[in-house]
């Protein structure tokens, strides 16, 4: 295989503790390791809580954003604009050979870069932005309007790259209903790096986990009510919610649902501290119903090798009582009695999570996925 001069770009911060950026960096280090030389292209900041041997070239610097999680913003243009002249400098100076967009702000940079430089473009869909969008907003002729616009922009956005990489079937399945082409359009899913499985003590009390972002299509609100029921059954129960943003939001509402007993709210961590408690505790939830993305997190709460509790729309790679427990979307009652009797039953939690961490070595391995990025790159570069 052919070593390849690549620019990986997006339009986010980097490095940061989200789904996104843990992906493309760890695809990087993967791309790296096998002799490809890659170039990120991102915004002009990163999580000052995590650091990388990679090469970043930053966007101008936009006074006052700081921003690490995701989601609209009026300043997004203004950095967008600084993405695209930023990239075209990359694409030039180092004479790139694909460009590899992620999401949907930077393939429409990728788009403008190919028209001046003639570089292909592979763009990276990570979600369909249809559904996710209007989980931003709550008044519904604002959700109305952005579910339109998302949908515009799955017609418009993925049909124009030289090839569309999915990260569920799902996606590829949904792309090609909404114009793009079947011939174009591939499914790759993600992949993860190896972490630890053991070597660290359980907490004292039966304790369950929430890894990630607090954004509206997480439903938290789901969990929530779910760990009313638990903390009913299981009244030493603990639910810890981890995340690199701000909690003083959520920790408000279980204070108003009388939860604050039972559930702890940890923000502003590093991953290395939001791995620590991963492993310390002994399950972990997923209360995502949506099916148009991959949760990073169910990557590595499986090499973690712990009990994972999933609604079933986002359960990619998970399958019920093989390596998982799983519930329909809204089931609160199964999804409930899914913690509960993985709580209470130490031995099937030691099997759903070994079957897991099985399951994320098997098909999940950077091994296994970067031969077929590097195909993909060999189709874009040489036509073939």
């Amino acid at each position: 295989m052919k070593a390849y001069r690549i620019a990986m770009v997006m339009g986010c911060p980097f490095p940061a503790a989200q789904g996104t950026q843990v992906l493309v960096e760890q695809m990087s280090r993967a791309l790296t390791s096998r002799g490809h030389d890659v170039h990120i292209v991102a915004y002009h900041y990163g999580d000052p809580d995590r650091s990388t041997d990679l090469t970043i070239h930053r966007t101008s610097r936009f006074p006052g954003y700081r921003r690490i999680r995701s989601g609209p913003d009026w300043r997004k243009p203004f950095l967008d604009w600084s993405l695209t002249r930023t990239l075209l400098r990359v694409v030039k100076d180092y004479d790139i050979d694909v460009i590899h967009a992620h999401n949907y702000e930077a393939p429409l940079a990728a788009y403008a870069v190919r028209r001046k430089a003639g570089i292909p473009v592979i763009y990276h869909a990570h979600n369909m932005l249809g559904e996710e969008l209007p989980t931003y907003f709550r008044t519904p002729c604002v959700k109305s309007s952005m579910r339109s616009l998302g949908y515009a922009l799955d017609s418009y956005v993925p049909p124009r790259g030289d090839l569309c990489l999915a990260l569920t079937s799902g996606i590829r399945d949904a792309i090609i209903a909404r114009g793009g082409y079947q011939e174009k359009t591939l499914c790759i899913p993600p992949a993860i790096e190896s972490l630890p499985e053991n070597g660290h003590q359980l907490f004292p009390v039966p304790t369950a986990i929430y890894q990630g972002n607090l954004d509206g299509y997480q439903n938290l609100e789901f969990l929530l009510d779910a760990w009313e029921l638990v903390a009913a059954a299981v009244a030493t129960s603990r639910l810890i919610i981890v995340t690199h943003g701000d909690g003083t939001r959520l920790r408000n509402c279980i204070r108003r649902k009388g939860l604050s007993a039972h559930m702890d709210v940890k923000d502003h961590l590093t991953f290395s501290q939001s791995l620590e408690l991963l492993l310390r505790s002994k399950v972990a939830v997923n209360p995502r119903f949506g099916w148009w993305g991959f949760p990073i997190k169910l990557l590595n709460y499986m090499m973690t090798g712990r009990a994972i509790v999933s609604c079933r729309g986002s359960a990619q790679g998970l399958r019920h009582l093989e390596n998982a427990w799983i519930a329909d979307n809204g089931d609160l009652e199964h999804f409930a009695e899914g913690i509960i009797e993985l709580l209470s039953n130490p031995g099937l939690a030691l099997q759903l999570g070994a079957a897991a961490r099985k399951t994320a070595e098997d098909e999940f391995s950077w091994a296994r996925m970067v031969p077929h990025l590097e195909e993909a790159y060999e189709r874009v570069i040489d036509g073939v």
